[in-house]
């Protein structure tokens, strides 16, 4: 009995962005499956997904086309997943085939690839020609990509088309992943008995002989082993095998993730007052079986991770499963060696960007086949095909890190509190300094919020000093280091202990500048002043990763006077060099920790003492636990407070909060300073005073008479195109339509359009709506905002865009 199937296209057009209708006779068929249906005029094959199955449909049945195959694969969708993906298409104005792939591992999507195969190697080409050189590469592979031959030879596709016009190749086409599990043959004895008689009858088949008794001696060996060792062809372990004295196995090699990661024994016995409540608390939900959001509001260094890793074990005992979310990669590392130490790696999955992409297909494939209970990593972790969930945790939550800036833009919070609800899965949210949203929430009682207001070790919080650089500038200090700042470094290293320097502005110089007329570099592109990177010697957008040569004379007035201005985390690691140059330093920002193992191998180091100062941005201030870290110098505090954007201060408490918290998690005391050029803002005040809620209560009085977060929703478009005039045109056009369906009291809640802060990115200028929506308008504002965008899709001129952020955490 045919059934009707309704698909998602694995096609990036707009579009093409809703359900296809097919019909399926294999009664097998189930939300979720991966297909290969036929697609557009030319019928050709492609990927799709099945979100819905109908016994019947009105439309015309000869009309309707049929599924080509149904893949099974692992790579499929449950009912869970295509649920999260019709309410993320809704949610974050995104695409269908955008939020499916969310929940597939990178590379697993289905295309063609063309081969090459040779059929006849007796035609005699001269060597030196590339025809030999194809047909050689071709002898020892078989059948190798025409991708693959075009990257192994200059100018190869011309001469493989020859090829095959004279027979001696053939190209077809696979419809393949990019990205497969990888196998690897293995050989054994299959009966002892009888490979022991065959020994001692056969005479005259020594090879045979040899690998027969390697196999008797060792018990299993891997056919590459075998080969080298003995020289042989497969041809004569195929004749043992069908002699049926040896099987041939096809094993799955792992490709593990982490190795050089070492295991943290850290079974804590003793539980302060303050963590047992936590744990009661949480884990009355757990029992129960009910979705319920907390927030651990903990101090830094309160105990937050043993907490974690206690409701883990507790969810483990009863038969549920874990998700971990860190905000930075770095904290992954750390976390993943604590909680190797406590579980053992053989239940926990690691997900990350930095991992290879077969090393996340094999872990995705590991957590899909239940061999999983753990799964630790960043936000996309949160994808993870996991079964019966009793636990997601979010440490940090308040790092913008989990709202994703790239399509879909989601927020990790939200999409957490969502699957946690299908899952009746109890949702923790830990933070030092969790968002104002977070915190207004459980004032209200829709989070049940559990505060840890001492350290673990019951050490003083750190004593924080604010020093003022205006006056440090008046004494003649021009130095990026106060006074007190020097005195204190230099008082730790004496006393062997480490110190952590964080500015949150990587680079050697913010921008480049002429002394003579002022001219600034700047990104053609974007607009914006490049950053001199002392160690590549190049300038760089840090928008649109755009780089160029600095000039040796000014493009405007031809002086020679060009100069750096402005001080990035290189040039801080240089002048720490030079000022305590008996000293070991490393620098941790996104510049460094660019090659793979580095930011491992930093922070190894720094917890193994190798290194006494450790230079860093934002990295360096979010949850690393060093108990010989004395001091913490926060070099410029100001600079979040002068982003265009209303979370400036709150993002300058969690910095300076977060930062400071780095010091005294040993048995002393730390101590922090605090340089800055506006000791008297209350985010810096609170933060030294260690008083979240006196920051909160200056903070919500603000938000609520502007009407920001958590009183409203804000709704960012962002209009953007190659013409400034057309771009703002069409914003302005935009903006009438979004008036005219909002309704009365419209001109309220859309500020703009206006030029976004950035104006100019990649080449595209950018104009900027913002809506103010309340919680019981955002089904219908939702829905208007959608039908624009499905509207200017269609009308959509080239080189133009609309993009939507629910929430944005930049306004840039």
């Amino acid at each position: 009995m045919v059934k009707y199937v309704q698909i998602v296209i694995n096609n990036k057009s707009r579009q093409t962005d809703r359900l296809y209708t097919y019909g399926c006779d294999d009664d097998s068929v189930s939300v979720g499956d991966r297909v290969i249906v036929p697609f557009g005029k030319g019928n050709r094959r492609t990927e799709g997904y099945v979100f819905y199955i109908e016994e019947d449909t009105d439309i015309e049945k000869d009309t309707i086309k049929s599924v080509i195959k149904i893949l099974n694969d692992d790579i499929v969708l449950n009912e869970e997943s295509v649920w999260l993906c019709e309410w993320m298409k809704q949610a974050y104005f995104c695409k269908y085939i955008d939020a499916v792939q969310c929940f597939i591992p990178a590379g697993a999507s289905i295309q063609k690839q063309k081969y090459v195969e040779l059929l006849d190697n007796d035609m005699n080409f001269d060597t030196e020609t590339l025809e030999y050189q194809i047909i050689q590469a071709l002898k020892d592979k078989k059948k190798i990509s025409l991708k693959k031959l075009n990257e192994m030879f200059e100018n190869a596709e011309g001469r493989i088309k020859y090829l095959k016009n004279k027979g001696v190749v053939k190209i077809s086409e696979v419809m393949k992943s990019k990205v497969q599990p990888v196998y690897k043959k293995y050989v054994r004895i299959k009966d002892e008995a009888a490979v022991k008689a065959y020994i001692g009858h056969k005479k005259n088949a020594p090879k045979q002989i040899k690998v027969l008794n390697s196999l008797l001696q060792e018990g299993e060996m891997s056919w590459e082993l075998l080969k080298n060792q003995h020289s042989i062809e497969m041809n004569t372990l195929k004749s043992l095998n069908e002699k049926g004295l040896v099987e041939i196995l096809q094993i799955q090699n792992r490709r593990i993730p982490c190795t050089e990661i070492e295991e943290e024994k850290n079974n804590v016995i003793h539980l302060t007052h303050e963590q047992k409540t936590a744990i009661h608390e949480i884990e009355s939900y757990l029992h129960r079986d009910v979705h319920k959001t907390c927030l651990i509001h903990g101090v830094t260094g309160s105990g937050k991770t043993e907490i974690y890793m206690q409701l883990i074990q507790k969810a483990l005992q009863s038969d549920k499963t874990a998700i971990l979310l860190v905000p930075e990669i770095s904290l992954t590392l750390q976390m993943i060696e604590r909680f190797k130490g406590r579980f053992g790696e053989d239940i926990i999955a690691v997900l990350h960007s930095k991992l290879s992409v077969g090393e996340r297909y094999d872990e995705w494939l590991r957590i899909k086949r239940g061999q999983v209970k753990i799964v630790i990593g960043a936000r996309s972790s949160l994808f993870a095909p996991l079964n019966n969930i009793g636990i997601i945790i979010l440490d940090e939550e308040h790092e913008s890190s989990y709202k994703s800036d790239y399509t879909p833009k989601y927020d990790a919070v939200e999409l957490a509190r969502k699957r946690a609800e299908i899952n009746d899965a109890v949702l923790v949210l830990g933070s030092a300094t969790p968002t104002v949203v977070s915190y207004c929430r459980s004032e209200l009682g829709e989070y049940h919020r559990i505060q840890l207001t001492k350290r673990y070790n019951e050490n003083l919080m750190p004593a924080i000093e604010i020093v003022d650089m205006r006056e440090e500038l008046k004494s003649g200090n021009k130095s990026i280091f106060s006074r007190k700042l020097y005195e204190q470094m230099e008082n730790s290293l004496k006393a062997h202990k480490q110190v952590i320097l964080f500015l949150n502005r990587r680079g050697y110089a913010s921008f480049i500048s002429c002394r003579s007329c002022g001219y600034v570099l700047k990104c053609p592109k974007c607009g914006i002043s490049l950053t001199y990177h002392a160690n590549s010697k190049r300038a760089v957008c840090h928008y649109c990763g755009l780089e160029k040569k600095v000039p040796v004379m000014c493009p405007e007035c031809s002086s020679k006077y060009i100069k750096y201005f402005g001080v990035g985390t290189e040039q801080i690691e240089k002048i720490v060099k030079e000022t305590f140059p008996d000293y070991s330093c490393a620098r941790l920002d996104l510049d460094t920790a660019k090659v793979k193992g580095n930011t491992q191998k930093i922070l190894k180091d720094f917890k193994k003492g190798k290194t006494d100062i450790l230079i860093g941005t934002q990295i360096v201030a979010k949850g690393l636990d060093f108990p010989n870290v004395k001091l913490v110098g926060i070099l410029a505090a100001d600079i979040s407070l002068n982003i265009a954007d209303y979370r400036a201060s709150e993002r300058t408490f969690q910095l300076v909060t977060q930062a400071a918290g780095r010091a005294g998690r040993g048995d002393e005391q730390g101590h922090v300073i605090v340089q800055t050029y506006k000791p008297e803002h209350y985010a810096v005040t609170t933060a030294c005073d260690h008083s979240y809620k006196t920051f909160y209560n200056n903070e919500i009085i603000m938000r609520k008479q502007l009407d920001y977060p958590p009183y409203s929703d804000i709704i960012q478009i962002i209009v953007a195109g190659v013409k400034e005039s057309d771009t703002c045109r069409l914003s302005h056009k935009v903006s009438e339509v979004l008036t005219k369906k909002i309704g009365e009291g419209a001109k309220q809640k859309i500020l703009g359009p206006h030029l976004a802060p950035r104006q100019k990115i990649n080449g595209k200028y950018r104009f900027q709506i913002l809506i103010k929506c309340k919680q019981v308008d955002q089904i219908r504002y939702r829905g208007i905002i959608n039908s624009i965008k499905n509207s200017f899709t269609k009308l959509e001129p080239k080189g133009y865009s609309l993009m939507i952020d629910f929430n944005p955490y930049s306004f840039m």
